[in-house]
């Protein structure tokens, strides 16, 4: 990759480096150096950026909030700064290039920052996503870190016209998570039998009905959509990924027993098809989620041979 920017940073911490290769190499195509010498912005031989508290010459510059020039896991003071018809994060000065710090917004926001500090916390344990101050800005459906991304990248243009960003390709990887294999097929006599009495007194005879017609065979399971699943990847195969839930029953996790011959036969054959993996279980990511994981990782590495 062309290096095409030079950004100044006289405080090179491993955050700032991190976020900002992110940002214009993995988002934007373009390749950076940094530099932390002052004579080297007076006489730059590539367009420059200075990211810093104070500037140098008449670069474009953009005052460091402090979030990436510490290493201590703090929550920082978030302020939401309109911008574009949208918003960023972390004001910035009147002097600089946008009125708020891109770098310390997409780190704060690419590492899930504000999920270390949650007072409140969901049924397992997990981060409620209302308390994001993303929910709060009315962004949290948008790519917003690309958006600011992009946002930068247009800010430059406007300083360096010849400094060209490359439009950057789109992938879609598909996938898919096999939590449950199956609605009925694969599972015991005892555990479909508890399962029609609970059905029952919630659809009434119709659940009851299909469960007894997929037992006898005389129709599909409802979840056994696999031979459309071939056929609609077929010639695309590495572009898919399948993930295998084969942890243990728990209040959580239902899946179809790892031991079904049927659930086996699954596995291998979509392993000789696609990528594929484990799906950890809920048990997984409690404290002896270590241990749990790679019993499930070695039951698929059995499996799959």
């Amino acid at each position: 990759m062309k290096t095409e920017l030079l950004i100044y940073n006289p405080d090179m911490t491993a955050r700032f480096r991190y976020i900002a290769e992110w940002m214009f190499m993995d988002v934007l195509g373009v390749g950076v150096e940094f530099t932390s010498d002052r004579d080297t912005v007076l006489n730059p031989t590539l367009p420059v950026l200075n990211y810093s508290v104070e500037r140098v010459g008449n670069e474009p510059f953009i005052r460091a909030c402090g979030l990436l020039e510490s290493s201590a896991l703090e929550l920082p003071e978030v302020i939401p700064v309109p911008f574009r018809g949208s918003s960023g994060l972390f004001p910035s000065s009147h002097d600089s290039l946008m009125p708020f710090d891109p770098f310390a917004a997409c780190f704060f926001t690419i590492t899930r920052m504000e999920e270390y500090f949650a007072t409140e916390r969901d049924e397992h344990g997990r981060f409620r996503h209302d308390q994001s101050v993303l929910v709060s800005m009315g962004v949290s459906g948008k790519p917003i870190a690309n958006i600011w991304c992009r946002f930068l990248a247009d800010s430059l243009k406007e300083v360096y016209p010849s400094l060209v960003f490359p439009i950057m390709p789109f992938r879609f990887l598909p996938t898919i998570d096999i939590d449950n294999a199956y609605a009925y097929a694969g599972k015991s006599i005892m555990r479909n039998l508890g399962s029609a009495f609970r059905q029952m007194g919630v659809m009434g005879v119709s659940g009851f009905t299909e469960r007894l017609k997929v037992l006898m065979g005389q129709m599909s399971d409802p979840y056994d959509t696999y031979d459309y699943l071939l056929s609609h990847f077929k010639g695309h195969e590495q572009d898919v990924r399948f993930f295998f839930h084969l942890g243990d029953r728990s209040r959580f996790d239902t899946p179809v027993s790892w031991r079904s011959r049927r659930f086996r036969n699954l596995v291998r054959t979509i392993h000789r098809h696609f990528q594929s993996g484990i799906h950890p279980s809920c048990l997984a990511s409690l404290d002896t989620g270590p241990e749990t994981m790679l019993k499930e990782k070695q039951r698929f590495v059995t499996i799959t041979g």
